[in-house]
């Protein structure tokens, strides 16, 4: 009679340690799993993100870069065009009036192309469904499983 009381004794207290563990276990795995998600996941995309976004502007600002640099050319060959072009008739040289005009035409398409690409990166960082807009989602993200961690 002894021997049964202490088997169900032991029985009971090994049912209520295992009980015991496993609710802690199992609450333990929500927060590893909660903790993996915002500092795993969204964090790794968050990050990735952010670095798409300044390669994004590293390449804006070597097409911005170009784009002054052909801009100037070309304000520097219409300003000496205006010089040739008022100067009186007998000294205008037209080889180099005729240089000058092809010059600013063959910069124009490059100049045009460059704006072009600008706007287009600023398009998919700044535009709707960007760069941007997916940093913010990511960031809100995180702070409501944060929140919901707190609540759990």
């Amino acid at each position: 009679m002894v021997i049964e009381i202490l088997l169900v004794f032991i029985l009971l207290i090994l049912v209520l340690k295992f009980w015991g563990s496993s609710l802690i276990t199992l609450r333990q795995a929500q927060r590893r799993h909660y903790k993996e998600k915002v500092y795993g996941t969204l964090y790794r995309k968050l990050w990735d993100v952010q670095f798409l976004r300044e390669k994004m502007k590293a390449i804006r600002e070597g097409f911005r870069i170009e784009h002054d640099r052909i801009k100037e050319i070309i304000n520097g060959c219409n300003t000496r065009l205006e010089m040739e072009q008022n100067k009186p008739a007998t000294e205008q040289d037209q080889k180099t009036i005729e240089n000058l005009k092809a010059n600013i035409e063959k910069l124009k398409p490059d100049l045009e192309q460059l704006e072009k690409q600008m706007q287009g990166i600023d398009g998919q960082v700044e535009g709707q469904g960007g760069i941007n807009e997916s940093i913010d989602g990511f960031q809100t993200a995180i702070e409501l499983l944060k929140e919901h961690r707190k609540k759990s």
